[in-house]
């Protein structure tokens, strides 16, 4: 949700209802996040899509969610010609095929997303927080490996100098 510069709870929201519309997993992600890397490292993107009338920030100036910023885009370029609007979606990195498949289902994504956000609102489940929880956990599993790595080479210090001994005592007996 970083990269994409997206919250937890619309980017999973997104990815669903992209999924609905028969995008393949990851591909509306991937779109979203090569968007987002295309705002922040070429500053004429931007002004690209401000010049399409998509706005890419918020009143106090800050960059708008991806997800927001690519579906206004996909409305707007939806108003263009074939032709032009797939000469703008590679500008900005989406495929024309990805372009034209999400415009015909963009109405129905914001249907499944709404659909979806309201169930985990309805469940309780609170994304950020479990984002959150998740980065936690995933340190102490890094943790934990790096942990289990030093254990292992203390055990191969520890029974190198044995284990020498019994295979040299192994060769010799054989010989």
């Amino acid at each position: 949700a970083q990269r994409a510069g997206s919250s937890a709870d619309n980017l999973k929201a997104f990815a669903f209802g992209a999924k609905q519309i028969g995008l393949q997993s990851g591909q509306a992600e991937a779109a979203v996040e090569r968007l987002r890397l295309m705002i922040r490292t070429e500053p004429g993107k931007e002004s690209l899509l401000n010049a399409l009338e998509v706005e890419t920030r918020d009143a106090n100036g800050a960059l708008k969610d991806t997800t927001v910023i690519i579906k206004d885009l996909v409305r707007v370029l939806k108003s263009k010609g074939d032709f032009e609007a797939s000469i703008y979606g590679n500008m900005l990195g989406i495929d024309p095929g990805l372009l034209f498949q999400w415009q015909a289902g963009l109405e129905k994504q914001e249907k499944f997303e709404a659909r979806i956000a309201q169930r985990r609102k309805e469940a309780g489940v609170d994304l950020k927080s479990l984002t959150e929880a998740g980065v936690e956990f995933n340190d102490t599993l890094r943790e934990l490996g790096e942990n289990l790595q030093i254990l292992y080479e203390m055990a191969i210090e520890t029974w190198m100098p044995w284990a020498t001994k019994f295979v040299a005592t192994v060769n010799e007996a054989v010989k």
